[in-house]
């Protein structure tokens, strides 16, 4: 939704050219089918043993995207097809994908057989902090 590149605390890019070592709360942001081409340049790029580690996964019982209208409407957002979207008034963000546990298996698990993944589930957030919303991460590993 930025311009390309670094500009203050924005950073403009798409997934296969992003201009900082560490990407984070970034994947759910990737539109159409950027987060599917993300995972295929990390199994291109990621030597043997080599980690990607997706910190937020956002998992719900059914795929859904989250979005504020204030961004999606005049940035003419697509969205997957089948997919229910919430509205979230002043969240501040055009794209926010949540994936089923098939989505997340079809859109970045099964294209990819040179990598192994596993889901982490964090029960006990609180105990780190109140304010801790990150419930589930995703580490894939080049095989």
């Amino acid at each position: 939704m930025f311009e390309p590149g670094i500009h203050e605390n924005r950073i403009g890019s798409d997934a296969a050219n992003i201009p900082v070592p560490v990407a984070t709360c970034s994947i759910e942001h990737f539109e159409n089918d950027l987060d599917i081409g993300f995972m295929k340049e990390m199994e291109r790029v990621l030597a043997r043993h080599g980690k990607c580690i997706v910190v937020p996964l956002y998992l719900y019982h059914k795929p859904s995207c989250q979005t504020d209208p204030q961004y999606s409407i005049p940035g003419d957002v697509t969205y997957d097809d089948d997919v229910d979207i919430y509205c979230a008034k002043d969240w501040g963000n055009r794209h926010g994908r949540f994936y089923s546990v098939k989505t997340l298996i079809e859109r970045l698990i099964k294209p990819n057989q040179k990598m192994k993944f596993e889901i982490y589930v964090l029960k006990n957030p609180e105990v780190i902090d109140r304010s801790v919303y990150c419930r589930f991460f995703l580490s894939g590993e080049r095989i």
